[in-house]
């Protein structure tokens, strides 16, 4: 089909029968597209360099305001199923750009919901309100990873196809991995598709290959956490490529480099489920939060159960945390304060990392939300600076939404981005950090020989060794534990 594809002289990629939102939406994205070709600009670099407010900036450029249903039925049109299967990626990436979508009676280009697919992101970190909390379905289909190959420079690595394809759906399992492989970098072609293998067996070979002859460590950073896990028997260390949630690897963006400086050392052998890797351990867990961050739950209360955690681990009792809000530069806790903030958006917003310092008044407001609806603000004696903007509430009740360069929609946006299906904890030492869902104290926080990624491994009874996952530790990920005085080198671990 590959060849077919690449040779074709068109393709129509039929996305099913008109609704009331097709023809909202399909006007929307073609009045988004002219708008890129006038404007001869990509949206997120017009929106970084005005500045304006969203609605002020989208009738500038000609677009209906936030609160148009137009909006709406272009985030639900793109969640059709049409753009949720992983067979259909083929089609696209390779007769791109001669590929023409119908819907009912229409026929129109569609490269014009890819354009409206970048600006839906850019106005979601601009912090737009579409649709509320919580993921879009334009975030979670192929709109979003075709213009991505499509631009690239580069191959595909079938890693970055495997992150990036994650939430993609199949009726056959094994098609997870088999319907990219015409995709990829040759160099990547050491997987051959295989039906008859059982999937658990064909799982743990792709990892295996990928791990070691592929020299691809980045791999152990799309294991998710055994609570996802819907293939029986796989080993810890093997993603399950079939799980349909979008976990936002640690690693997929290479912002990392924990050990990357040092040389591969993976050994496995074919039809094995031991991994075994060189690891150095440099902390343990040492308290978990309560609550995990996910997309089915309110990010505040993951963001307070957070906090508590690490106040709690410090000692800074809550009669300090409206002086510290207001205070901030002169309190003696800024420094945990900055750390924590870090943390738990992986130190990285705006596409950058570290995050900006801008991100601290991000936080403020975020942190002056939260301290409002535990009620700590009208029960404190600290004064809140009359600059900062206040609005009653319809009981009367004035609520303070922080420093006026703050918003919190934009640093909640970051959270669920970076967080999801994480929990927070401290080490030992008092390093903080994020590991998956099934993280626990004495989890071991390890570097491993050759990956980006810091990983925790939790003992068994034996010699080996559970993967848990991969690890944000903030302090640490960019090698700075193999240039400690405390480093020891590295021993190898055998993983199941």
């Amino acid at each position: 089909m590959a060849e077919i594809y690449k040779t074709a002289r068109g393709v129509y990629a039929y996305l099913g029968p008109e609704d009331e939102y097709s023809t909202p939406a399909v006007w929307l994205a073609e009045r988004i597209s002219n708008g890129m070709d006038q404007w001869k600009i990509i949206p997120g670099r017009l929106l970084r360099i005005l500045k304006l407010p969203t609605e002020a900036y989208l009738s500038l450029v000609g677009l209906p305001a936030p609160e148009d249903p137009a909006w709406r039925a272009l985030v639900i049109f793109t969640g059709r199923e049409y753009f949720r299967r992983i067979w259909v990626l083929q089609e696209l990436v390779l007769a791109k750009p001669r590929v023409l979508a119908i819907c009912g009676d229409r026929t129109f280009e569609i490269d014009w919901l890819y354009r409206a697919c970048m600006w839906l992101r850019e106005l979601k970190e601009k912090g737009g309100m579409l649709l509320g909390n919580g993921r879009r379905p334009y975030e979670m289909n192929l709109l979003t990873i075709v213009p991505y190959l499509d631009y690239s420079t580069e191959p595909a690595e079938l890693y970055n196809l495997f992150g990036r394809t994650r939430h993609l759906r199949s009726s056959d399992p094994r098609d997870k991995v088999i319907a990219l492989l015409s995709l990829a970098d040759r160099e990547d072609q050491t997987i051959q598709p295989d039906y008859e293998q059982p999937v658990r067996d064909f799982y743990r070979d792709v990892a295996g290959t990928m791990l070691t002859k592929g020299k691809c460590l980045r791999m152990l950073g799309l294991v998710e956490d055994r609570s996802q896990t819907q293939i029986e028997g796989l080993p810890s260390w093997v993603p399950d490529f079939s799980v349909t949630v979008g976990l936002g690897a640690l690693g997929l963006d290479t912002l990392y480099k924990a050990c990357s400086e040092s040389s591969c050392h993976a050994q496995w052998s074919n039809g094995s489920d031991l991994l075994v890797l060189n690891a150095s351990f440099v902390d343990e867990v040492g308290v978990v939060s309560e609550l995990y961050a996910h997309y089915e739950t309110n990010f505040l209360d993951s963001f307070s159960s957070w906090f508590k955690t690490m106040a709690v681990y410090f000692g800074i009792s809550p009669e300090y945390w409206v002086q510290d809000l207001v205070d901030a530069q002169n309190s003696p806790r800024a420094d945990l304060y900055q750390i924590f903030w870090r943390t738990i958006i992986r130190d990285e917003a705006d596409q950058k990392h570290p995050a900006p310092a801008v991100w601290k008044q991000h936080f403020a407001s975020t942190f002056c939300y939260f301290l409002d609806s535990e009620k700590h603000i009208q029960g404190s004696s600290v004064n809140i600076p009359s600059y900062w903007p206040q609005e009653p509430d319809d009981n009367g009740i004035y609520h303070c939404s922080g420093p006026p360069d703050g918003v919190r929609g934009l640093f909640l946006g970051s959270f669920a981005s970076n967080a999801s299906s994480r929990r927070f904890f401290v080490t030992k030492t008092g390093a903080m950090g994020l590991g998956l869902i099934s993280t626990k104290v004495s989890d071991k926080v390890a570097v491993i020989s050759g990956a980006p990624e810091l990983c925790l491994l939790r003992k068994n009874s034996g010699d080996d060794f559970t993967f848990v996952g991969a690890a944000y530790v903030h302090g640490l990920m960019h090698g700075e534990s193999l240039q400690s005085e405390a480093f020891r080198g590295f021993e190898e671990v055998g993983l199941v």
